[in-house]
């Protein structure tokens, strides 16, 4: 908070239905506030029991998010503005999508700067999109877009890829239509564009979402061309002839056969196998991703004081003073004070108190060290009274669901000071042993993605 030119104000505005409260879950989830496969059905915006039960946003709720770009160098596309290293506190407000609650939205404007304006990709710009784009714009707010729902038209609708393109394109097109009718002089341009990276197209139910930038940032290094002329090529009428290896603006090569658009060929075609591959079960061309739950790390604080946003060196159990062995230097994402079944959020926290650390616990394998110190050795390995003397060896059964398996147990592994092993190694996996002492000890719901996978054995 006391880096001013690093705090954003944001609120989320759009049609009813079409995915505010959703699209704010899974940003919520992204700051590592609730987990990522909770994200979208627990509308943790809807603070109100009417919200939640009609499935509706009636109040405006703010929320602050902690943000790091992941890339420090990310720091040089924020141009013209002042900023303050590479993190940001984010105070972000979704407002209700429903027209008799539009004086939410209006008051939620007052208080930010920027907005995302969510639309369907399936049902485009609505009434009530065109009315708080229109409230946005009077409030000098300025306006990105995002288009939610792009699992609807792979999935629903079964859309080609130009079919798709055409409707991003016809939305984007509406958006600029409204704020060109209802734009103040003094904002200045504002109308929204893939290629400046002021739209984004997303599928919040399912966690995911990217723009243009991120995608010319992988193929500028490919083609050698500068990431921001990149970014031009991948929207409208830019094709790719692959044989000749040259870009056209027109739709046909040489002999006069069609091309395949930029925006279609290297952006969607990637995203149509993996939605081909989940949906046919393509199990050669999936590969298993990480488990996704969060855990807390634990502690007491021995000197100074922690606080949130501040960047830490992470000394696992064989780190090795004087080389990077088994270092991380991340940013503490929040401190919490762990109060029974909840936590409660503090800014900082002195030594002498136990403290809880959110953003670093993938960092850590049972116990480590975290210290601003560049000099400081690791405090002294615990010695537990009891050892893991039980093995029970399991295999699934069948055998493309070991990876499932792995995932499950990897988390239990790197927690869990008394298991020890490496679940990644080849044969048999320690598991009944865990699941009987977890059920004992009343600990079933503390690591789900173990569970989930118990009928698999």
């Amino acid at each position: 908070m006391d880096k001013v030119t690093n705090v954003r104000n944001m609120s989320v505005i759009a049609h009813v239905d079409h995915g505010k409260s959703t699209l704010s879950d899974s940003l919520v989830s992204k700051a590592g506030i609730i987990s990522a496969g909770r994200a979208g059905e627990t509308r943790f915006m809807d603070t109100r029991q009417d919200e939640q039960d009609r499935g509706i946003t009636i109040k405006s709720t703010a929320i602050s998010l902690y943000f790091q770009l992941p890339d420090p160098k990310d720091i040089e596309e924020i141009k013209g503005q002042v900023t303050n290293g590479s993190d940001f506190l984010i105070n972000m407000i979704d407002s209700p999508g429903h027209v008799d609650f539009s004086s939410e939205v209006t008051a939620a404007l007052r208080v930010t700067d920027g907005a995302l304006v969510v639309v369907d990709c399936i049902d485009g710009v609505c009434v009530q999109t065109e009315t708080v784009l229109r409230q946005a714009l009077g409030e000098r707010i300025k306006p990105i877009v995002v288009i939610n729902k792009v699992d609807r038209a792979l999935l629903e609708l079964q859309l080609g890829k130009e079919e798709l393109y055409n409707a991003f394109a016809r939305t984007i097109e509406s958006v600029n239509v409204i704020i060109a009718t209802y734009l103040d002089e003094e904002l200045g341009d504002v109308q929204v564009h893939p290629e400046k990276g002021t739209v984004a197209f997303a599928s919040a139910l399912h966690g995911w979402g990217f723009t243009l930038r991120q995608f010319a940032q992988r193929y500028s290094k490919k083609f050698g061309v500068d990431k921001e002329k990149m970014m031009v090529k991948l929207w409208g009428e830019n094709y790719f002839n692959p044989k000749t290896k040259k870009w056209s603006t027109k739709g046909q090569d040489a002999a006069g056969k069609p091309l395949e658009r930029a925006f279609n060929m290297f952006i969607l075609d990637p995203i149509y196998k993996i939605f081909d591959s989940v949906m046919n079960f393509k199990k050669d061309q999936m590969v298993p991703t990480s488990d996704k739950g969060r855990f807390y790390a634990f502690g007491r604080v021995f000197s100074g004081t922690v606080r949130a946003g501040m960047k830490v060196r992470i000394q696992g159990p064989n780190f090795i003073p004087g080389t990077k062995t088994d270092l991380h230097v991340k940013s503490v994402q929040r401190t919490v004070l762990m109060m029974g079944r909840g936590v409660e959020a503090i800014d900082d926290c002195p030594a002498g108190n136990i403290i809880g650390l959110v953003g670093v616990d993938q960092f850590l394998v049972k116990s480590g060290t975290i210290t601003t110190s560049e000099t400081a050795h690791n405090m002294k390995v615990m010695k537990f009274s009891v050892s893991p003397v039980v093995q029970v060896a399991v295999e699934v059964k069948n055998a493309n669901d070991l990876p499932k398996l792995v995932e499950g147990l990897k988390p239990v592994f790197d927690h869990w000071q008394a298991m020890s092993g490496n679940p990644l190694e080849a044969g048999n996996k320690v598991y009944d042993i865990i699941r009987t002492v977890r059920k004992r000890k009343g600990l079933v719901e503390d690591i789900p993605g173990l569970d989930r996978y118990y009928d698999k054995l």
